[in-house]
Formats: structure tokens, sequence, C-alpha cells
């Protein structure tokens, strides 16, 4: 089928969906197993179609099958529309074939069941189109959605709609669909048939290979050609469906549409770019942080960093060992700033991609719970990288960096510990240890300390004294899944000695001081070793 641009061609798709009576019997066929046929004439249901005479075809098909149906599309007046909607409010229609007329915006409370009889390119579509049945409503404790699955080409993601679906989460989308969801949202369930699990999981496989540099250099250009003067990275990947870990795979934005002849130069900071990119940023999930290095990028790098807040300065530590690996590249934070308020292109893109990772965070954050509070930059529940947490918390300054690669630090003059904790293990050869680290509940964290520590040592009474601050730093594994990168840490906050028992190591159980998030409880309850 051909693609247009950045989605399948409507006039095609329509054509080959209003000739096809064979699909439209296996839609109602699969109507009848997920829905029920006692059913069919109760439900309240949205249909989303191609275009204007698919939305007439189906209307017409589910009439003959005798089920109370209506269609709206953009011909059709505010009186109209206003009738139909109360028809199916009240029931005297069940069905009400539209195309893109109640993507957003429109509250009808009552649907209870939604069918895509249509490919959504735009996984923020599909979204508004889904969210159309999930308003509350007397009665009604449930939302049914059907997705009628054809062969679709690479361009075609199913990866973005279920990661819409179900948030971004540590085991990558392939996982999920073939482990059947386990982590979708509390309540809900997503099935697919053995067919279609196929199709997708091809699609996802077809879709991350067809991504290679020039294929991306030429949505580029492609992109710059219809764009009309509002050229940007945000712009590109909604137009294109590029993931943005694809964009920055071998080099960096500005590398990309230097190559696709949009741009002529590139900045000299590109090689820093990219690192902060792919070894930390997307492994960080932290609205706050995030707009703490959009603040600092607005005014274009030129701040008085001598009136910094201690927050401020904490948060440029934090950026230093983004955009480099190794201390001592500046002599401080100001001439640090002043390097980087030199370079326009640099401050271009940083803006365009911070402000993109931004927009992408889901982490519940909320203010540190912790005696540290003044200046800790970090949020409760936010995601960092080990770096940025050392940085955060002084344990790493600009002309130093911690040493550390054991799960725990102190800071002695401040009596501060910090735990970094695996939910997986990946057990070193030879190792006969498997700690078993894990979430009991939400407010509880199993710990075990390491393998030296005993019943009666110095650290174990100062783990029974409450003698350090403790902070605990939780992720599910070392590597991620999806970007090869390393994975940031959720912050849980100060935690305090429930029980201690046991010796070499000692089993230890935290009470946390905020409870974790339902999104985090998933991973952190669960424990294994591996390797």
């Amino acid at each position: 089928m051909k693609w247009s641009g950045h989605g399948y061609d409507v006039a095609e798709l329509s054509r080959i969906y209003t000739q096809n009576d064979y699909r439209t019997g296996l839609i109602l066929k699969k109507m009848q197993q997920y829905i029920g046929n006692s059913r069919l004439n109760k439900v309240r249901a949205l249909c989303f179609c191609v275009d204007k005479n698919h939305a007439k075809f189906m209307n017409a098909k589910f009439t003959l099958a005798g089920l109370k149906t209506n269609v709206l599309t953009s011909d059709d007046n505010d009186y109209h529309r206003k009738l139909v909607r109360k028809q199916l409010q009240q029931g005297r229609i069940n069905y009400l074939f539209v195309v893109d007329l109640f993507n957003e915006g429109v509250d009808i409370p009552e649907i209870d069941t939604i069918l895509f009889l249509r490919p959504t390119e735009s996984a923020t579509v599909f979204i508004q189109q889904f969210g159309r049945g999930l308003r509350l409503h007397s009665g009604k404790d449930h939302l049914t959605v059907l997705d009628f699955v054809g062969h679709s080409r690479a361009e075609f993601s199913y990866k973005e709609r279920f990661e819409a679906l179900i948030g971004r989460r540590s085991r990558n989308i392939k996982d999920e669909i073939e482990g059947g969801f386990s982590n979708a949202p509390i309540g809900c369930k997503i099935i697919l048939e053995g067919k279609a699990k196929e199709e997708i999981i091809a699609n996802i496989d077809g879709y991350l290979r067809s991504l290679n540099r020039s294929r991306v250099v030429k949505e580029i250009l492609a992109y710059h050609k219809t764009c009309k003067g509002n050229f940007s990275l945000k712009g590109f990947l909604a137009y294109s469906h590029v993931p943005f870990h694809k964009v920055y795979g071998a080099l960096t934005w500005g590398e990309l549409c230097q190559l696709a002849g949009v741009q002529e130069s590139v900045s000299v900071h590109a090689g820093q770019i990219k690192y902060a990119v792919t070894k930390k940023w997307l492994a960080t999930d932290s609205f706050s942080y995030f707009t703490q290095l959009l603040r600092f990028a607005d005014c274009g790098f030129k701040c008085n960093t001598e009136e910094f807040s201690e927050q401020e300065k904490r948060c440029a530590v934090m950026l230093y060992y983004d955009l480099y690996d190794k201390a001592g590249n500046y002599d401080g934070i100001c001439t640090m700033f002043d390097d980087l308020a030199s370079e326009k292109l640099f401050v271009q893109e940083f803006k365009e991609v911070v402000s993109y990772l931004r927009d992408r965070c889901s982490a519940p954050e909320k203010v540190d719970n912790s005696v540290y509070n003044e200046w800790n930059p970090l949020h409760l529940h936010g995601v960092y990288t080990k770096a940025q947490i050392q940085a955060a918390l002084g344990l790493s300054t600009i002309d130093r960096k911690s040493p550390s690669r054991e799960g725990m630090e102190r800071l002695k003059d401040i009596k501060l510990e910090a735990m970094y904790v695996d939910i997986i293990k990946k057990r070193e050869e030879g190792s006969l240890t498997a700690y078993k680290d894990y979430a009991q509940n939400r407010e509880f964290f199993h710990w075990e300390t390491q393998n030296r520590v005993r019943e009666g040592s110095r650290e174990a009474e100062a783990y029974r004294n409450g003698e350090n601050n403790m902070l605990l730093f939780v992720r599910q594994q070392v590597e991620h899944p999806d970007y090869g990168c390393r994975m940031g840490f959720t912050y849980f906050g100060q935690v305090t000695m429930e029980s201690i028992e046991g010796s070499k190591p000692m089993q230890i159980v935290w009470h946390l001081a905020t409870p974790m998030s339902e999104s985090t409880y998933a991973f952190a309850s669960q424990y294994k070793a591996i390797g």
C-alpha cells in the first residue's frame, strides 16, 4: 500500500476498505467474540474510520447486520452533530462512525467501546481517540477497545502505540508483547490474537531495521520541504515517527541536518551533546532537572553563576557530568558556562533536545523528603544516572569525580549514605552471593548489605543505631533494554531502619518516609540473579 510522506495514502486505504466485505464480516465476527451477542445492541461505540466514504460504507454494512448506527462527518452542521451525539448518549444508536471529529475535546462519558477501523500513524492521535472512552460514568465499569490489526509497512510503528498505552518501562516493548503485557496499568488487560501478535512483532523488527542513517537523512530532507519554515527537532520527530534515540544513534541532530543539506555547520560541542543524550539523558526521567537545564539555556548560559543557589550550583555540576566523563575539563562552573555560551549552535540544539526530553518525562516527582532538601536538587521518584546523583549530593565536583563503584558511598562530614540497588543482579563470575533486594510493599524495602558485613561489626552497629541519613536509589537492572546505556536510578528518598538480622550479609528492611509509586513498585517487587 502506498505510503505518502508520513502516513498511508488515505484515498488508497479507503478504496481497499470499502471494497472488502470479507474484512467487514471479520470485524462483526470479532465483535461477537469480544463484546458478546447479548451486548451488541447495548454498547455505545465510537468507531474511527479512514475518511467519509469509509465511514458511510461501515455505517451501511452495520445497518444491514441489524445494528443501530449513524455516521458523522465534517459535512454535518452543528445541529445534526448535537442530535446524533444525543442519540448515542441515550442508546437510540449503538455505533457512531466518524473520521477525526472526536479526536479531542469531546466529552461523551457514556462511550464504553472504541473500534479502531483504520491504522492511526500518530501515537498522539491514537491516545486522543482512545481517551474518548475513558471518562467515568454511572453503570460503566470498563472500556472495550478493539483495534483491527492488518499487515503493515515498516514505516508504520506499533512500537510507539504500545509504548503510549503502557508508558515508559524498563522492559522493551517486544518483551512486553511476548510476556503478555505484565506491566500494563492496573485494571487493564491487553489481548493480542496469535496472528496479530506475529504481525506486530514483525512490524517492530522491520521498523527498527529500516532506520539507518541514510533513511533518517531523507526523512529530514522531506520534513524540511513540508514544514513551512517551522523546522525543529520536535517537529521532525512528530512528522517522521523516527524514535528520538535513533536520531542520536550515530550522529547528532545538527550533524544529520548538515548531511541533509539544511544546516551549514555543526556545534563544536557535538560530541558532548551526543554523549549526554546516549549515555545520560536517555536514562533520565526528571521534569524538574530538565526544567533547570532549560533555565540555564534560556539565557544562553550567560548566567551570573556567583548568584546561583546551592541547588543551581549542584545542577550545574550534574550538567558537567552529563557532558563529560571525567573531571577537570573546566576549573569551575563559571568557565564552563562561558564556554557553552560562546557557541550558538550548541545552545540551540541543547534547548531543542532538553525541551523534547522534558516533555516526555513521566516520573511522578515530589519534593525531596530528606534532611538535605534545602540544597538537594534531586526530586523524589525522579530517575537519575549515578553520575548525576553523585554530583547532586556533592560526592563528585567538577575537579574530582567520585571513584566509587560499589553499591553504597558515604559523606562522613554530613552523615550521608547513598545506597544504589539493582533489582536484577548481574552476578560476577565466581560469585556465590545472590543479593535479595526488593520492595516488600510500597513502604518497605528489603535490602542486603555487602557480604563482609556481620553481626556486631562497626557497620552493623551504625545501621542499627541510625548513625547516618540513608538515601535509597533503585533501578531494575544495569543495562537499559532499549538504549544500550546504563539505566537510571529512581530516588526513593530518605529511609529508616525497620528491622535488621542475619550476618554476612545482613538483611535490613528499610521504611520509606514516602511510599514508592505504583509504577516503581511494579519492578521493585521482583528480584533474581542473572549471569
